[in-house]
């Protein structure tokens, strides 16, 4: 869409039609994150989607082109309550050989503690429209809009930590409980 719409904003700006036009990506907290458990691809999804918006911020500046990112945590969304249906469809998709080393009460046990997590941290999908509208509307630009309470007053702190302290709380949380059926430390020995 972004390709299709530069021309456009490129001739509106050389005409001096707008001040300056804006793209926004909505993107995900996710992409701020150093990893998420069991979200190996949707996390690196998000990282790419941050770096392709800051480069093309970069690279569009000088044509007048704002661009931005909206970052949102879990907000009410089907995705964000359908992870036990989805875990379990993963699960019965995989090969015999992958469901023996993951046994079902992994995944069981994944979705129940995402889902616990999500029903304290979890806000209404109007926030994101209202930072989209702001973004959109703001005389200010801002490179990046997190969206969520946790987000900003949780997360951010956090982030702020060291990356080896950020690790070991992430490897602390709840999630990091459920361990796969096949898994060394089952065996007493602790994966290095």
């Amino acid at each position: 869409m972004v390709k299709q719409a530069l021309p456009l904003l490129k001739r509106a700006a050389r005409a001096n039609e707008y001040q300056s036009s804006r793209i926004l990506n909505i993107t995900s907290f996710s992409g701020l994150l150093p990893g998420l458990f069991m979200k190996s691809v949707y996390g690196a999804s998000k990282h790419a989607a941050e770096s392709w918006s800051n480069s093309l911020r970069l690279e569009l500046r000088h044509f007048g082109i704002q661009v931005g990112q909206v970052n949102p945590v879990w907000h009410r969304t089907d995705i964000a309550h359908s992870q036990e249906d989805h875990l379990v469809k993963t699960y019965e998709s995989l090969s015999p050989e992958l469901q023996a080393d993951y046994g079902k009460e992994y995944f069981l046990k994944l979705a129940d503690v995402a889902y616990q997590g999500r029903q304290s941290h979890t806000w209404e999908p109007e926030n994101v429209v209202k930072a989209l509208v702001n973004a959109v509307t703001a005389e200010r630009h801002r490179p990046q809009r997190l969206v969520g309470i946790d987000a900003t007053f949780y997360m951010v702190p956090i982030m702020m930590l060291p990356r080896r302290v950020i690790h070991n709380m992430f490897d602390g949380w709840g999630l990091a409980a459920a361990v796969p059926a096949e898994a060394l430390s089952n065996r007493g020995r602790t994966q290095v």
